[in-house]
């Protein structure tokens, strides 16, 4: 499924080219790797330890195209924007509320990660 829609997303892309609208080499990347993801969902009854594999290097193919665009929206938005902060709340929210069984030393350790993340937005 995920192929079919990241696929049908960088295809639709690739698709304004005929109008003359500029293509990345990143779009074919990543249409390769849904490609490659379709193959091996279609392989993993047979050989599931190889299609894992395959699945992983088609998971990355495809994030060489979203992530300089996932990447390049959260610095185009304005600051007023609360999003960021929203972000970081629900990320604080969710390890305080889902990981209450953790040992403290991991709570901390995943607190700490998410003010980095939050001072890595509010570099942006």
């Amino acid at each position: 499924m995920t192929a079919f829609a990241t696929g049908a997303q960088v295809y639709w892309l690739l698709a304004w080219g005929i109008w003359g609208a500029p293509t990345s080499p990143l779009q074919y990347v990543s249409i390769c790797g849904s490609v490659a993801l379709l193959v091996a969902g279609s392989l993993a009854k047979w050989a599931p330890r190889s299609t894992a594999f395959t699945t992983m290097g088609a998971s990355v193919a495809m994030w060489c195209f979203y992530a300089p665009a996932l990447i390049h929206t959260i610095r185009a938005l304005p600051h007023g924007i609360t999003l960021r902060s929203s972000l970081t709340d629900l990320l604080m929210t969710q390890i305080d509320s889902k990981c209450l069984l953790l040992p403290a030393r991991t709570r901390a350790l995943l607190s700490n990660l998410a003010v980095r993340l939050l001072q890595f937005t509010r570099a942006l």
